[in-house]
């Protein structure tokens, strides 16, 4: 492992997970890990690896360092309840499918980071959000894994771990999310 941890703990839902670096064979990549606990026991578990050779993605693994932001303890008056944080997560997303940031909830200092590399709100960059062109020679489908770090019901971290897979692999969960169980 290298020095890129982040652990984090949804007890509602019974989940436990790590979003980090390590190195694999002498190369970098990013590792998340999301384990469900139920009766003491693992009753699923979710992995996404990302290698620095992965083709059709982009990458800056070396980059990567914990934000401060993202393990600091809220204030009382910056909290929101569980179903909040939920509809801003899930806001994030009806935003992303409409392609309209309108109907999610960002703080002005949002920054997304995917892979290492910063993707939104970008201090060295004029643009608010930064497109990476990528040269596809044929269609993808993306495994995603996103965290957020919401503070007064905005979102304002989102750290991103998006790896290429085959072009319409199922994600082995079918169904609803259960995020909301």
């Amino acid at each position: 492992m290298t020095g890129y941890k982040l652990y984090f703990a949804d007890l509602k839902a019974g989940q436990v997970g790590f979003y980090g670096s390590l190195e694999e064979y002498g190369h970098p990549a990013i590792r998340d890990l999301r384990l469900k606990i139920e009766d003491r026991k693992i009753s699923e578990m979710e992995a996404i690896v990302l290698r620095s050779t992965a083709r059709g993605t982009f990458s800056d693994i070396q980059a990567l360092k914990v934000d401060p932001i993202m393990t600091q303890h809220l204030a009382p008056s910056e909290k929101r309840s569980r179903d909040e944080l939920i509809t801003a997560s899930d806001a994030y997303f009806e935003g992303m499918e409409k392609g309209a940031d309108k109907v999610t909830p960002f703080d002005p200092d949002c920054k997304r980071i995917e892979n290492g590399v910063v993707t939104a709100n970008d201090p060295g960059n004029a643009k608010q959000i930064s497109r990476i062109n990528t040269p596809f020679d044929e269609p993808f489908s993306f495994q995603i894994c996103e965290l957020f770090k919401v503070r007064n019901g905005k979102l304002l971290r989102i750290e991103a771990l998006v790896a290429p897979v085959p072009y319409g692999m199922p994600t082995g969960w079918g169904g609803n999310p259960s995020h909301k169980q």
